[in-house]
């Protein structure tokens, strides 16, 4: 217990791998810092908000429905303030893929940048959004990246074509933020987002973490976020979070489950958050830590073995790199490609 008081009582890479602001650390009661960098960062935060402002003003312009994630909106939520929490870029999400395609080529034609890959024909383009949920656009004027969302998350969160259409009406609430009216997530449901976000990343960055701690939780209402957290299967998650909020900022989680989360799925969180495991070329051990976390986090372990099955089997990128007339043929693509460029 005393290292992890430690860890949580230094700001040596709090600012940086943990991308926590100087207004969070000095909530945390850490004023280990000069002054001038707190003034520093408040100034860029506004110049960011500005942009930010003026591509909510070109989203709001289509009316495409969008409802916008974490960001700004979160650190409104949160503090009454979006220059507290730090964000690089603004996501949104958007359930209809149609309109997601009609947003992108708007924004183009304003002159954002696609940036990653992309397909344009039918049907490799479905087959490529059913791999890769995300799409990124750069605007070169503002400098702002916009990440549009069409999956919240593939396992936890997936939801039927009948839910994507009353998704607004269902999961989305408005917010009155810096002048704009913008849809956001209902606080119950923002909670499990929160939760499966930072729980499939293994909550290496402790700015997820703080983010359920400082969560206003008497916006929640407990029994819907409890029929919620059954019908995403979240329990585990849940009680991880809880075993995490214990350890590093000493108070749980508020709403309690009754599933405990296995011990490694606390030991490996743990690990991510501190540091001890995971860089930039994972090893083969780890390969199969995260393998084994996977599993152990999923109420139906099976979507796990799912999981790691598309990872191993076919990747976004395959169906960029050749043109093919059937989606299980990428499949076998995916292993001549691994033997053409590893063996040959």
């Amino acid at each position: 217990m005393e290292n992890q008081r430690s860890f949580i009582s230094s700001p040596v890479g709090l600012l940086k791998r943990h991308s926590l602001s100087y207004s969070q650390l000095i909530n945390l009661g850490l004023n280990s810092f000069q002054k001038e960098d707190g003034v520093v960062e408040k100034i860029e935060s506004l110049s960011f908000l500005h942009n930010i402002r003026i591509t909510l003003d070109q989203l709001i312009e289509t009316k495409i429905f969008f409802s916008c994630l974490k960001g700004y909106s979160l650190s409104y939520r949160l503090y009454q303030d979006p220059s507290i929490r730090k964000s690089k870029d603004l996501d949104i999400f958007i359930p209809d893929r149609d309109d997601v395609l009609k947003l992108s080529q708007i924004l183009i034609s304003k002159g954002w940048v696609s940036q990653g890959e992309w397909v344009n024909d039918v049907p490799r383009r479905n087959w490529f959004m059913d791999l890769k949920h995300e799409l990124s656009l750069f605007n070169p004027e503002t400098g702002i990246w916009l990440e549009i969302h069409w999956e919240l998350d593939a396992h936890f969160l997936k939801f039927s074509q009948a839910e994507r259409i009353r998704f607004g009406s269902k999961y989305v609430e408005k917010m009155e933020v810096m002048g704009r009216v913008i849809n956001v997530l209902r606080p119950d449901f923002e909670l499990i987002y929160l939760l499966v976000h930072g729980a499939k990343h293994g909550w290496f960055r402790l700015k997820w973490l703080l983010d359920i701690h400082h969560y206003p939780f008497h916006l929640v209402d407990e029994g819907q976020f409890e029929l919620l957290v059954k019908k995403f299967q979240a329990e585990i998650l849940v009680a991880q979070a809880n075993e995490l909020l214990t350890r590093y900022f000493g108070k749980g989680f508020p709403i309690t489950m009754k599933v405990k989360a296995p011990d490694y799925v606390i030991k490996y969180a743990g690990m991510r958050i501190e540091g001890k495991i995971w860089d930039s070329r994972p090893s083969l051990k780890q390969f199969f830590q995260t393998l084994r976390y996977d599993f152990l986090l999923q109420k139906e372990p099976w979507k796990a073995f799912k999981r790691v099955f598309l990872r191993l089997g076919i990747r976004p990128q395959d169906i960029t790199e050749i043109k093919l007339n059937a989606f299980w043929k990428y499949y076998f693509y995916r292993y001549y490609s691994l033997l053409k460029r590893k063996v040959f």
